[in-house]
């Protein structure tokens, strides 16, 4: 992804010049020759192995933004993950390569980091109260649709199954800030990273295989629960706003969390049952 930094030159010759559209850049003819001797001399962004064919497409997309920020006398921010891409920028005049998306849309909303930093201030302070509220119903409507693969150690086989989780605390990330992505006359949207402690509920069915026939033999099914702790992300929407106001007026908040497996630990088949009794 490429982001057109267009001011104070606006791109031509095929670019779209319109200040704040989608400014679309060609794949240029010219960019060839140089795309032959990248591949041949192994140049960024073509790494040194055999999938380098698979490069062509991006090697056509930054040889022309970079033709054409040149042609504009612009710097051009690219968005991506791919080494190849950071390779070409770290060498380029005209491209900058980062990985990260909202960190790359917030050099461009600025102007609402004052609202962010004093609505991170409040809630730090306690004076917050609304804002917590909202995150923590949108935290449990997440927990509620949340599936998650149970996972843990046994003496025996089981199955896991999910069955749900819920919120016990969240804080804010230490040494994080908040990063804006959108900032408009009267809303700024920003993002933070919280760290949330988490109590997860699953059942286990435990089973033997019988070694005669090979079925499986059902033991007993035992609930288990954990408390774990996660990182999250929160996208906040809020109003625009000024010192003077003593609490954020929330308009919208977005809960991302990545949890897609949790170990439940050691789990037992009988947990209850007399050590000493012969088992199984």
């Amino acid at each position: 992804m490429g982001i057109v930094n267009s001011l104070p030159h606006f791109i031509s010759d095929g670019v779209s010049t319109i200040p704040g559209a989608i400014q679309i850049v060609p794949a240029s003819d010219s960019s060839t020759d140089d795309l032959i001797t990248r591949y041949f001399e192994r140049q960024p962004p073509f790494e040194d192995n055999a999938k380098k064919k698979n490069e062509f497409p991006d090697a056509f997309a930054l040889l022309s933004l970079e033709r054409a920020a040149k042609h504009g006398k612009n710097l051009i921010l690219c968005v991506s993950s791919d080494q190849g891409w950071q390779n070409f920028a770290d060498n380029s005049d005209f491209l900058v390569c980062i990985d990260d998306l909202e960190l790359a849309l917030s050099y461009f909303n600025d102007s609402g980091r004052k609202t962010a930093d004093h609505v991170i201030a409040l809630w730090q302070e306690g004076n917050a109260k609304d804002l917590e509220e909202s995150i923590h119903r949108e935290f449990e409507h997440q927990l509620e649709s949340l599936y998650f693969l149970a996972d843990g150690s046994a003496p025996v086989e089981f199955e896991g199954n999910s069955e749900g989780a819920t919120l016990e605390t969240f804080s804010i990330m230490d040494g994080v800030a908040p990063i804006v992505i959108e900032s408009t006359e009267d809303e700024v949207v920003f993002t933070i990273a919280v760290d949330a402690t988490v109590r997860f509920f699953a059942s286990f069915d435990f089973y033997v295989t019988d070694s005669f026939d090979r079925d499986e033999v059902h033991l007993s099914s035992q609930a288990y629960d954990t408390e774990q702790n996660i990182t999250a992300g929160l996208v906040l929407t809020v109003q625009r706003e000024t010192d003077e106001i003593p609490e954020p007026e929330v308009l919208d908040v977005k809960v991302y969390m990545d949890v897609s497996e949790v170990n439940f630990g050691h789990i037992e088949p009988f947990p209850h049952e007399d050590p000493t009794h012969e088992k199984y």
